[in-house]
């Protein structure tokens, strides 16, 4: 509850004064505290003989008094700072975490293209069979009889549930949804008809042994499980192969995960702008007058950049011209989505020197920025976004309290995702 200032010094006055003085009018929190009003005045504003009661106060009571009066705000505000420290250690604890624990290198099995020819083959080695076949024939009984494969038909724990990037792909057979997108837009240039869609993979996996610590659970001093789904060695269990939307897929982890302030954020949406949410577009023509079109092309190792393409699926990659996607002049200014002055914008939308940089140096087509933010999410990532963000801030106070925490997987599942069967890579 708060108390005008003349309230709070008649009701401490009372408190420290006989019936006899009771009624009194208050003097200023400054003559209280500091002595100068030489002591408290009556009706008749004489000067009363009694000693300023705060003069032979201690520091500590006089700290309590103060606070009591105008609310420990300072205290506040370095609580708040303490707690954004914190989070900016737990990230780069979490990032830290990630390095180590990468997948063994001599392990990993190149696809050729005939694997992708061969369907069954292909389906062998990456273990799947036995798992997108439970109870048919010539699959496992059940997921029991599947090693390393959980039951989706169990209810999990959020926080045993964790999920990776496995990288994009090019899928000319399955249409993305008219008017899925929450958000997103085009930079001018038409889209061509008929493209081939742009298609993000991810894998979510259970955490078989988790024991309920949540988020101590993997970032504590002494983590009591480890992130290392991607592991060959793991003993997390894959729970299912998913396709979402590219775009999507990029803008779903841009929404929750990062403040306004942050360069993590700036880039992805400096990189989302700049890659559109079209799957294949016009951007201009080549020496001869040919018309040259520009996508997301996928890359080895699960990275992406921006091509250019000599036809209108957006297939056929165009690197006889010496060009790029730079050289159309497509950059766009910083948009973070927000007025407050705070992010480094004023109302006009001038964003400060280093957003500016930070945009723009995102905005390049082999998008090496973005894919350096998103390297993270290669690997094994809880499903629970803490803190989380909604565009840029905290859900809530911290965006630390249960009911405002944000499981990303559920996010990816709602906006376009959709399971992945052998057909959908292969």
């Amino acid at each position: 509850m708060k108390y005008s200032t003349a309230t709070l010094a008649t009701a401490l006055a009372l408190a420290m004064v006989s019936d006899a003085h009771a009624k009194m009018t208050a003097v200023s929190l400054d003559e209280m505290f500091l002595g100068t009003g030489g002591g408290l005045r009556g009706q008749t504003g004489q000067q009363q003989q009694q000693p300023n009661f705060m003069t032979n106060r201690t520091t500590e009571e006089l700290f309590k008094i103060r606070t009591m009066i105008n609310g420990d705000k300072q205290q506040d505000d370095r609580d708040k700072m303490d707690m954004m420290k914190r989070f900016q250690e737990r990230k780069e604890k979490f990032k830290q975490t990630v390095k180590s624990i990468k997948p063994e290198q001599d392990q990993l099995q190149q696809v050729t293209p005939q694997d992708f020819e061969d369907q069954e083959q292909f389906v062998r080695r990456t273990n799947w069979k036995d798992y997108i076949n439970v109870g048919t024939s010539g699959g496992a009984e059940s997921y029991e009889d599947k090693v390393g494969a959980a039951d989706p038909a169990v209810e999990y724990d959020k926080w045993a549930q964790g999920y990776r990037m496995l990288g994009g792909y090019i899928d000319c057979d399955h249409s993305k949804s008219d008017g899925s997108h929450d958000s997103g837009g085009d930079n001018g240039n038409e889209a061509a008809d008929g493209a081939c869609s742009r298609w993000m993979l991810w894998a979510a996996y259970v955490n078989p042994n988790y024991q309920g610590y949540e988020y101590d659970e993997y970032f504590s001093e002494t983590p009591y499980s480890s992130l290392d789904c991607h592991q060959s060695s793991t003993e997390w269990e894959l729970l299912g192969v998913y396709r979402q939307e590219f775009y999507q897929y990029i803008e779903q982890i841009s929404k929750h995960l990062w403040a306004i302030d942050e360069y993590e954020y700036i880039c992805a949406l400096a990189g989302l702008a700049y890659m559109t949410d079209d799957d294949c577009f016009q951007v201009g023509n080549d020496g001869d007058g040919d018309a040259l079109y520009a996508g997301v092309q996928p890359r080895e190792g699960g990275t992406f950049d921006l091509a250019l393409y000599t036809d209108g699926y957006c297939i056929e990659e165009n690197t006889n011209t010496g060009m790029t996607f730079d050289d159309f002049g497509l950059t766009s200014d910083p948009n973070l989505g927000s007025g407050d002055k705070n992010d480094g914008n004023d109302d006009g939308g001038n964003y400060n020197d280093d957003v500016a940089d930070s945009w723009y140096g995102c905005q390049e087509y082999t998008l090496t920025a973005l894919n350096e933010v998103y390297d993270t999410f290669r690997y094994c990532t809880p499903c629970m976004d803490y803190p989380t963000y909604q565009d840029g801030y905290f859900i809530g106070d911290y965006g630390t309290d249960d009911d405002d925490l944000i499981n990303q997987c559920w996010k990816f599942w709602s906006h376009d995702s959709y399971t992945c069967g052998t057909d959908c890579i292969a």
